[in-house]
């Protein structure tokens, strides 16, 4: 490799990594018991979700959303599965959140639609799609993609994926634009909430006086703004 270009050298790395995880895949990926853990949670809450979270509960505004685009969005997602190299599961998050871009950008002349709309669309799009093992997918990229190449956009839109799937994991009644009771009420329906969960919320509200200001400040997450945070 001594007289190869700097280009014919990151070919070569990008090259030796899929090859290398190619081979390792199954030893590797969905090898560990809390990665599994938060498939499942994810998995739950997303087919739990999906059934009546709508734009307008993420605070998403009127005219962002075209549903066949944000079909073809979240199918990228779930394509990740398709594929054993971290930079190939990279590319299908890329997809996804560019398309997710481009809607904002076709749109970013109406009134109230900017880039801090980016994460809620991206949580919608999580949602809409019930990606399977999608911790494990995000896992698997931080640990064995190869981290000098894990920078500027592709960074940036896997922490989103990452806040967005965080999001999701820790979201309740405060998190969303819904009553406690519905949001209570589909979670219960979907099993996606056990009696000692709700007992659990029960005894906090009355602690925090039963409000969602109150729930709020215990440390319920909202959606994140498009730098990730909270």
């Amino acid at each position: 490799f001594a007289a190869s270009s700097p280009a014919e050298l990151d070919a070569a790395t990008e090259a030796l990594e899929k090859y290398l995880m190619t081979k390792l895949h199954e030893r590797t990926f969905r090898q560990c018991a809390d990665d599994v853990e938060r498939d499942e949670l994810l998995a739950v809450r997303c087919a739990a979700l999906g059934g009546f979270v709508a734009p307008a509960h993420l605070e998403v505004p009127d005219g962002i959303v075209d549903e066949a685009s944000l079909a073809r969005a979240a199918a990228e997602l779930n394509r990740m599965n398709s594929f054993k190299a971290p930079r190939d599961k990279l590319v299908c998050i890329l997809n996804c959140c560019r398309m997710l871009n481009s809607l904002l950008t076709a749109r970013s002349t109406a009134d109230g639609i900017g880039a801090d709309d980016f994460t809620p669309l991206l949580i919608l799009a999580v949602i809409r799609a019930r990606p399977a093992s999608l911790a494990s997918n995000l896992a698997y990229i931080e640990r064995y993609r190869y981290h000098a190449r894990l920078v500027s956009e592709t960074q940036y839109y896997y922490i989103q994926l990452c806040s967005a799937a965080t999001f999701i994991e820790m979201m309740d009644a405060s998190s969303l634009k819904v009553h406690p009771d519905e949001f209570i009420a589909h979670m219960l329906a979907a099993g996606a909430m056990s009696d000692e969960q709700l007992a659990m919320m029960h005894g906090g509200s009355s602690s925090s006086g039963g409000s969602a200001g109150g729930a709020a400040a215990a440390g319920s997450p909202r959606p994140p703004t498009r730098d990730g945070v909270g």
